[in-house]
């Protein structure tokens, strides 16, 4: 059986549906996925619903732009918006024929705000739009259990090395999550990429590592030690957060600052081992799950 999504979910829980929404409503997962990644592979989602959803949001063509990229070629978007000017306070955006025909599909009149294609399949709007879209691409997956993330120059064999730009085998913005289904990898690395984010973004890409783990996988990863090498810590303008030996404490199972990591909302892990060269440190952990 495929999977299929409900964005947007709100109360409207679907049976059969893996249902996502931001808020609380019962759904399997709860995620702002204006924002951020949607957590599910390339290529590996049969249908999406999306119903009274897309008139809400302002970052319009990045859901669009996931959508394209979970949905399998043979895969559907179907989208339930108001035709035309809505007098809604919580509507930030309108939809008619026209946008379909010049912003979404292809054709003369497209406008390339986006380089994800989609062809419109069903098209009716009485008394509202209902449309259906499939997504014009290959059948391409990065194939490997091994992830390198922030890779640079420095690109690993047998990893998929990502970056923010080319070149690498997979562009990521990490502060939009990892784009990766749970459970998916058995080791992890980041080389100098943790202190080029804020606290925020750093607890989060630590708890997205932890969902795409494997329960027995492994994360490296390698940052400036800011107690012996202030000088490197904090005199490159792009670090944005600094690491000394108790930062480690937070998200670690045996810390006695565990519990103040938990109320962070850092996931835990057993840290496998902590190593220091005046220079740098290298933790190693394995996420802690059920």
């Amino acid at each position: 059986m495929g999977i299929k999504l409900n964005i947007g979910s709100g109360k409207d829980i679907k049976p059969g549906y893996v249902n996502i929404d931001i808020g609380e409503y019962g759904q399997q997962i709860t995620r702002d996925i204006e924002n951020n990644y949607l957590p599910f592979d390339d290529c590996s989602v049969d249908e999406i619903q999306a119903e009274s959803f897309l008139e809400h949001i302002d970052n319009l063509f990045f859901v669009l732009d996931e959508c394209w990229r979970v949905l399998k070629p043979s895969g559907s978007l179907i989208v339930v918006v108001p035709d035309g000017v809505s007098i809604a306070p919580d509507h930030k955006r309108y939809f008619n024929k026209k946008f379909f025909d010049t912003y979404i599909t292809t054709g003369p009149k497209r406008y390339s705000f986006t380089d994800k294609h989609w062809k419109l399949v069903k098209y009716s709007d009485d008394p509202v739009i209902h449309a259906t879209l499939t997504p014009i691409k290959k059948n391409e997956r990065a194939k490997g259990d091994k992830l390198n993330l922030g890779s640079g120059s420095l690109h690993k064999k047998d990893f998929i090395n990502t970056d923010i730009v080319k070149p690498c085998d997979k562009i990521i913005d990490v502060t939009k999550g990892i784009p990766f289904e749970d459970d998916r990898f058995d080791r992890i690395e980041a080389n100098n990429l943790l202190e080029h984010l804020d606290n925020t973004e750093f607890m989060r890409i630590m708890n997205e590592v932890h969902r795409v783990l494997k329960k027995d996988g492994e994360f490296w990863f390698r940052v400036p030690d800011a107690l012996h090498w202030a000088d490197g810590a904090y005199g490159d303008p792009t670090h944005k957060r600094f690491f000394v030996p108790r930062s480690f404490n937070y998200f670690t199972q045996t810390s006695t600052y565990r519990n103040y990591g938990k109320s962070y909302g850092f996931k835990e892990w057993r840290q496998l081992s902590l190593k220091g060269d005046d220079k740098f440190f290298e933790w190693t952990g394995s996420p802690v799950k059920q």
